[in-house]
């Protein structure tokens, strides 16, 4: 991740602290249920966005991207709550990045 985003994960965990005591010991079923809320949220604008219909129009790119600013942050105290941080998780992305470039026949 860049300098940018580490200084995103700190201030999701310093907001997070002073509005959520105590987030870290909540049950792993809340925050996938958190995280399939959100990416629901955002499948939904999405799909009247696409549908054309009169609604259509209400939906931005900025409401579907506040969505998905809404799948990070959850996904990232999942991550935090699971014990693992910004370093470790960093490297399982890239890892994950280098099987897909693998399978791919793709050099990273």
């Amino acid at each position: 991740m860049e300098a940018g985003m580490d200084a995103v994960w700190d201030e999701v965990n310093q907001v997070s602290d002073s509005t959520f005591p105590g987030w870290r010991s909540v049950h792993l079923l809340y925050w996938s249920t958190a995280i399939a809320g959100e990416v629901g949220e955002f499948c939904n604008l999405a799909k009247k966005r696409e549908e054309g219909g009169s609604r259509a129009a209400e939906v931005t790119k900025d409401s579907l991207v506040e969505e998905l600013a809404d799948v990070y942050i959850y996904l990232q105290k999942t991550v935090e709550c699971l014990g693992t941080g910004r370093s470790e998780f960093s490297a399982m992305v890239r890892a994950k990045l280098a099987k897909i470039q693998s399978r791919q026949g793709l050099n990273g």
